[in-house]
């Protein structure tokens, strides 16, 4: 009652606390007995004034989190509702002994506060009238304007018939007011003992996360830093300013508030969020597998429905995914547990198919490392075929191999010298010792630079993010400048309309969007995550999957001009041939062979002519050459590896383009690891075991998994897991991603939580891509995918030395199984732990739902009494929403489970 009055008075003058807590109220002892305590607000650093000619002022966001009003932290106007919001706070612990707004994670406090889910928990309030709580809930209202002024509060029911409480009640509060007080102590005195003990006698650097849940989530992070030998110093970094020192004994010093939240890592600044996203986005795949698929589904035609499909899945998609990452700030698997345990295996399926195509992903960079370090040769290793040394009849003969003469010199250095392939997929002679060190290479490459998290990342990508695109560049200047890229452009950019009738243009389109942009893989969730709670995720979203699209059609350009210049420079081979061949038979028609009489008749001589001129050679047609382009990987490694052998200084551009495509590969790479590790960290299943330790493991599996790339069949393993392992399992992640989140979630639901990251809410176009647009798309894009696979038999491409070209083989029977088994082992997951989930028999670790509110005083884990608030449920008939809270009996079990509504659960 006093601090209303208090209230009131300041509503006079028009000031705004904006920091009361108790902490900030003193109670003034009287000198005479006779008179009575008053109160005294304190503490007016942060408060404002309202001016005269007007009723709101906006302020920052400050003060303590615990008793902070919605509209402070929506950063909305404030006026002096914001103190009595604090008011109904102070009255609920006061009354209850525990804040009404609880949470170790910051930011899901405040998005209790926002929603206003409290509730009164039994036997907390059980003795404590229906009155006060009619004037708790008029205090905690979320709307400034409905809440109730500190003058209406002064006239209320339960302060104009107020009753002393209960001798009990107040027994009870105030041995809950003390025992989390004594926690809040005990957790002060257990840093420092920490403290001393860890640092006391360290001779290394050492960092420490600690977290103090009892004085509002103040996050500690200790760190050991040299100055002196003899006297280390120890600084303490805070959150919320909190300069409270834990230890006179030593020398503590505030350097800055944290940068991350609840101990989460953040990146630097917004540059470098988007690089690694433009990184991770821009990968081999825009190199080599956006240009073949225009040259085989028609050029400028293929880029209608991939125009269409990046607007209405790609996308959303990847909206969608970097604001449940920048939302929930979790890795995938914590993200869908945390929307619903029954969708956690979402996230292990992501996770699944990261690992996957991570194992391939680095052989193909292993490739690129080999051709890289190979091209500081002059001349090139793949210009000409070897020579072996033959006996023929006594005689020592040097020739070219037969295998690289009825090929050419660059196909036989790339089946023979990179893959040392073999006859089969079953044929597996031995492992290929360059390229197991290539990889392992590699992959140490990749654990450097991920070992401390996205500090290190986050700087790297600065040089792998940009240089490939100025290394494009500079490759488009010189494409230009070559024979023949007039038709090689025009193939590109001239449409051909017949190929849209075809639906495998369409799947193509749709599944290049989910490879280029990385969609479904979790990745992006796990980059999200490490964002600031306020970021315009929408914006960045739009802006890299364009950079992505803008970067393959500009690399499209560049291949499309070097298959320009290839087919010119094979149509003046051809020609060159065919002027050979003619004079060769004018030489054979003028000159036959036999012995010539000593007059030849003038008529034979014409009639043999007459002969040649007759004779059909082969025809040299450019069109031909332009149609003939290697599928997929082949592109990088036999057509330009061709082109480059003609160009001048080919080992410069040799170096130049083969460090472009490590570069652009290893950023992927960090995006598909970094949608493992991050879930994983997460789940917390080994909570000592630090980043650099479980990447270091993760690498070190993977390259002995990967290993089976690199035997004589690995060519053709990589075919295979790539054919089998991320098509479909991606589409049917991204369809259930968008299905959880539009009807399950809650469509509405998820544009509060963007409205709450961006300030605004999404425009209706996303929500009808997530809600409708976007799953039927991809329901119609996977159904054409199994069609379309139990239709054509899988085959995979085989060399055949003898013929000096691949030729198409079908799988054996079993890894025609194995094919099927790799396809449904990822996504099997999301129904078998939403089983599990169900039945009971597995709980997903980390940062999940469950969270623990204060215990009474005399409860341990599992006994009577315990209070645990197992999250928000939602009714099916009425939609609403309830609290949910579990008691346990004396046994441990579950008791009862009571909700804040009238509405009962089982």
């Amino acid at each position: 009652r006093s601090k209303l009055s208090k209230e009131g008075k300041q509503n006079i003058l028009k000031i705004i606390h904006r920091d009361l807590k108790p902490e900030n109220l003193l109670i003034c002892q009287p000198c005479q007995k006779d008179e009575v305590p008053h109160l005294k607000l304190t503490d007016f650093g942060i408060a404002c004034e309202i001016p005269e000619d007007r009723n709101v002022v906006s302020c920052d966001m400050t003060g303590s989190p615990l008793y902070m009003a919605p509209e402070r932290i929506l950063e909305r106007p404030n006026n002096c509702a914001v103190d009595v919001w604090s008011s109904g706070v102070i009255l609920f612990v006061l009354l209850a002994g525990y804040p009404p707004f609880w949470n170790e994670d910051v930011e899901k406090l405040f998005l209790s506060i926002v929603h206003g889910n409290y509730s009164f928990h039994n036997p907390y309030w059980s003795k404590v009238s229906d009155d006060v709580k009619d004037l708790i809930r008029r205090m905690l209202e979320v709307d400034p304007i409905r809440r109730i002024t500190a003058t209406d509060a002064l006239e209320h029911t339960w302060f104009q018939n107020f009753s002393h409480l209960s001798s009990d009640n107040k027994e009870e509060t105030l041995k809950t007011l003390e025992a989390f007080d004594a926690r809040r102590k005990l957790k002060s005195l257990a840093l420092v003992l920490i403290a001393r003990k860890r640092f006391s006698s360290a001779t290394r650097r050492k960092i420490a996360f600690l977290k103090d849940p009892y004085c509002f989530h103040t996050s500690l992070k200790l760190e050991y830093e040299f100055r002196m030998p003899s006297s280390p110093q120890l600084l303490l970094l805070m959150s919320f300013n909190d300069k409270r020192a834990i230890s006179r004994s030593m020398h503590y010093v505030l350097v800055e508030r944290l940068t991350t939240v609840g101990g989460r890592e953040k990146w630097n600044n917004r540059a470098e969020f988007v690089l690694i996203l433009v990184g991770y986005t821009v990968g081999l795949g825009n190199v080599w597998r956006f240009p073949y698929l225009c040259h085989k589904n028609g050029g400028a035609s293929f880029l209608i429905p991939y125009f269409l499909m990046l607007a209405i899945v790609g996308i959303p998609l990847y909206y969608l995914e970097l604001c449940l990452g920048q939302r929930m700030r979790k890795g995938s698997i914590g993200v869908w547990n945390e929307i619903s345990p029954y969708l956690g295996g979402v996230g292990f399926s992501s996770v699944a198919v990261c690992f996957l195509v991570s194992l391939y992903y680095n052989v193909i960079i292993a490739w690129c490392v080999f051709y890289f370090v190979n091209s500081f040769q002059d001349p090139l290793p793949w210009t000409s075929c070897p020579t072996e040394v033959v006996q023929l009849a006594n005689t020592t003969v040097h020739r070219s191999v037969p295998e690289c003469n009825v090929s050419n010199p660059t196909t036989y250095f790339w089946y023979r010298t990179v893959l040392d392939t073999s006859t089969g997929i079953e044929d597996s002679v031995g492992i290929n010792w360059k390229m197991f060190i290539c990889l392992g290479c590699t992959w140490f490459v990749v654990w450097l630079c991920m070992m401390k998290g996205i500090k290190v990342t986050g700087k790297i990508v600065y040089f792998t993010a940009t240089t490939p695109l100025v290394l494009l560049i500079i490759l488009f200047f010189r494409g230009v400048h070559l024979n023949g890229y007039q038709e090689g452009l025009a193939l590109l950019f001239i449409p051909q309309f017949d190929k849209l009738k075809d639906p495998l243009v369409w799947m193509d389109a749709a599944t290049q969007i989910f490879y280029s942009l990385g969609v479904a893989y979790g990745s992006l969730i796990a980059f999200a995550s490490y964002n600031p709670i306020k970021s315009e995720c929408n914006r960045d979203a739009i802006h890299v999957c364009l950079v992505n699209c803008g970067v393959s059609i500009y690399a499209s350009v560049v291949v499309f001009c070097f298959i320009g210049f290839q087919a010119e420079e094979k149509m003046e081979e051809c020609l060159g041939k065919q002027l050979q061949e003619r004079i060769a038979m004018f030489r054979k028609a003028m000159f036959p062979e036999a012995i010539f009489p000593e007059v030849i008749p003038i008529f034979s001589v014409l009639n043999n002519v007459s002969l040649a001129m007759n004779v059909t050679l082969r025809q040299c047609d450019k069109s031909e050459f332009l149609s003939q382009v290697s599928p997929g990987r082949a592109l990088a490694f036999l057509v330009f590896t061709e082109t480059i052998n003609k160009l001048p200084l080919p080992t410069l551009w040799a170096i130049m383009f083969f460090f472009m495509l490590v570069t652009v590969g290893i950023d992927t790479e960090f995006g598909m690891l970094e949608g493992v590790v991050t879930p994983i960290m997460d789940m917390k299943i080994f909570p000592n075991l630090r980043k650099e330790v479980l990447s270091g493991i993760i690498c070190l599996v993977s390259f002995l998994l990967g290993a089976t790339t690199v035997l004589s069949s690995g060519e053709y393993w990589l075919q295979f897991i790539d054919s089998h392992c991320s098509g479909i399992p991606l589409l049917v992640i991204g369809l259930v991603e968008v299905l959880a989140i539009s009807y399950l979630y809650g469509i509405e639901r998820f544009s509060d939580d963007i409205a709450y990251m961006t300030t605004k809410p999404p425009r209706f176009i996303w929500k009808w891509c997530w809600k409708f647009i976007s799953p039927i798309s991809i329901l119609i894009i996977l159904i054409m995918s199994v069609r379309n696979m139990a239709k054509n038999p899988p085959v995979y491409l085989v060399w055949d030395k003898l013929k000096g070209e691949t030729v198409k083989q079908p799988y054996p029977p079993w890894l025609v199984v194995l094919a099927v088994f790799l396809m449904l082992s990822s996504i099997a997951f999301i129904p078998i732990v939403g089983l599990l989930n169900y039945f009971g028999w597995m709980k997903i670790r980390g940062k999940g739902s469950i969270v623990l509110l204060p215990k009474k005083p005399s409860t341990a884990n599992g006994r009577n009494g315990q209070v645990i608030r197992l999250g928000k449920l939602r009714n099916s008939s009425n939609k609403s929403r309830v609290e949910a809270v579990a008691e346990h009996s004396e046994n441990g079990n579950c008791e009862r489970l009571i909700t804040n509504g009238d509405t009962s659960f089982t």
